[in-house]
């Protein structure tokens, strides 16, 4: 089977339900972006609402690419995720 076929066919909730992703506790970031017709923002905001995020939204012209090319506003988000949240004592 090849990667691209791998990947078409992945489901996350097989042989796990519809709430698989709610079982999700570390720190998560999910990132669409609107010109992306592979993986549709409405997709990207079910796994936001499952998991219990909010959807970050980066504008690229440039569809399922854009996550590869808009690399300042998806390193933005990464390095929020990555930020350490409290001051050590």
């Amino acid at each position: 089977m090849s990667l691209s076929d791998a990947m078409s066919l992945h489901d996350v909730y097989r042989g796990r339900g519809l709430g698989a992703l709610r079982a999700v506790e570390v720190p998560t970031r999910v990132v669409g972006v609107p010109s992306d017709r592979l993986y549709p923002l409405y997709l990207q905001q079910q796994i936001a609402d499952e998991i219990g995020v909010d959807l970050d939204v980066v504008e690229s012209p440039f569809g399922h690419d854009g996550f590869l090319l808009e690399d300042e506003a998806i390193g933005a988000v990464v390095a929020d995720l990555l930020a350490p949240t409290a001051t050590p004592c």
